[in-house]
Parts: C-alpha cells; sequence; structure tokens
C-alpha cells in the first residue's frame, strides 16, 4: 500500500511571513495613492493597521524566541571570558587589570628616559649651533693657508655636531625585548575653559553639527511638554495614532 505524503505544516515563521505578506498585499489595496473618501473606508483602513500591528508584535516575540539560544550562548561565552579580556565601566578583566598596571609602572621610567634625552638633544643643539658659528666665523676671516686649514678642521667638527644632533634627536625612550616596544606617545585632550568662546567658534567654523545639537535639545525640550522656545517656531501637526 503505497504512503500517503502529507505536506509538512508551516514552521512559527512560515506562517508568519505568508500571514504579514496576505495583509502587505491588502494595505497595497488602500494605499494606492487615493485619498480615503468614506467613514467605511477609514474603518476598514483602521482595522488593516491594528492587524498588521498586531502581526508586528507576534513576529517580534517569535524573533525574541528563536533569538533566545543563541542570546543565552553568547551571554555564558562573554561571562566566561569577561573576568579575563573585558574592558568595560562594570567590569575590567585581568589582562587589562594587568596592562593598566605595567604602564602606570613604566611610565615614570620612560618619562625619566625621555627628560634625559630631552636634555640631551638641548646640548647637542647647542653643541651643533656653537660649533656651526664657530666655523662660518673662522672661514670669513681666513686669510693664510694655516687659517683655511683650522677653518675646515672647524667644519669637520661643525658636521660632526650635526649628526650628534640628528642621532639625539631621533632617540626615544623605550622598553624592548618581546614583540613591540613600549614607548611614550602624546596623548591630546581638550578641556573646555570658556563654553561661549567655544560655542561662537563652532558656530562659526562648523554651523551644521552646531544647528544640529541645538534642534536636538529643542526636540528634547518638546517631548518633556514646552511650546515656546526662544529662536524655535514650535509647529504642531496631526499624525495617526
Amino acid at each position: 500500500m503505497e504512503a500517503v505524503h502529507i505536506p509538512n505544516e508551516p514552521g512559527p515563521f512560515d506562517a508568519i511571513r505568508i500571514h504579514i505578506d496576505d495583509l502587505y498585499s491588502e494595505a497595497k489595496n488602500f494605499a494606492d495613492g487615493k485619498p480615503i473618501e468614506t467613514q467605511g473606508q477609514a474603518d476598514a483602513v483602521q482595522s488593516l493597521m491594528r492587524q498588521i500591528q498586531e502581526a508586528e508584535k507576534l513576529a517580534d516575540a517569535e524573533r525574541v524566541k528563536e533569538n533566545d539560544p543563541f542570546d543565552k550562548g553568547k551571554a555564558e561565552v562573554q561571562a566566561r571570558y569577561a573576568p579575563l579580556i573585558a574592558n568595560t565601566k562594570a567590569v575590567k578583566g585581568k589582562t587589562v587589570l594587568a596592562i593598566e598596571a605595567l604602564k602606570a609602572s613604566l611610565s615614570p621610567w620612560l618619562q625619566r628616559v625621555a627628560d634625559e634625552q630631552e636634555a640631551a638633544r638641548q646640548k647637542a643643539k647647542a653643541e651643533a649651533d656653537a660649533a656651526a658659528q664657530k666655523a662660518q666665523d673662522a672661514l670669513r676671516s681666513a686669510q693664510g693657508l694655516a687659517d683655511k686649514e683650522q677653518a675646515e678642521s672647524l667644519a669637520d667638527d661643525a658636521k660632526a655636531a650635526s649628526r650628534a644632533l640628528s642621532d639625539a634627536e631621533k632617540a626615544r625612550p623605550q622598553a624592548s625585548g618581546y614583540g613591540r616596544a613600549a614607548t611614550l606617545r602624546s596623548v591630546w585632550k581638550p578641556n573646555l575653559s570658556d563654553v561661549r568662546q567655544a560655542c561662537r567658534h563652532y558656530f562659526t567654523e562648523r554651523p551644521e553639527a552646531f544647528e544640529a545639537v541645538v534642534q536636538k535639545l529643542a526636540e528634547d525640550d518638546v517631548r518633556s511638554g514646552k511650546r515656546s522656545i526662544p529662536g524655535f517656531n514650535i509647529i504642531e501637526t496631526k499624525v495617526v495614532a
């Protein structure tokens, strides 16, 4: 006897997709660019709109349900790795804490080396400037052969001093031994000292960004209930709820 083939029932996603596709097709019949002309049409649109909203909620609930195993799995992985490598306001992993502590320990030493290198650069610059000036003076005042030989010798000294200065300028504080060397880098951070002056500056330099900030502040105020804001016209419009 031949087995009877029974089609598989659609799963939750397929059932929801079919339902929403049907509602979408029906919506296209109403949203055809022609205005609503009767109360019956308005009521039908309202009914369809509510059915679509219900379908949307049903789809979102099923999405959350399907995502749940993945979310739980991701949360479990995050929880296992957080004590090791997390770097958030709430949690800092061991690697982050260790690196921060080691950088704090290393920073004074690198700064000390940087200060010494800066002092060496200043000394090398002074010596190079003095040697160059001495060589130039000797060359200008040279008359006899002995004077010219002396001037050339001083010029060689000036070149050597210049090379020493170049080497000193290339020197950087660092700690090496494994992988990328650790060194100091400059970090720049603006510290607001005059808000009015800063506003005038950015209003001139970047008016579009400044206007976006002001617009956002005004929108927040309007949502909180304000209906009068200097520099703004508060416009009321009606939307379907």
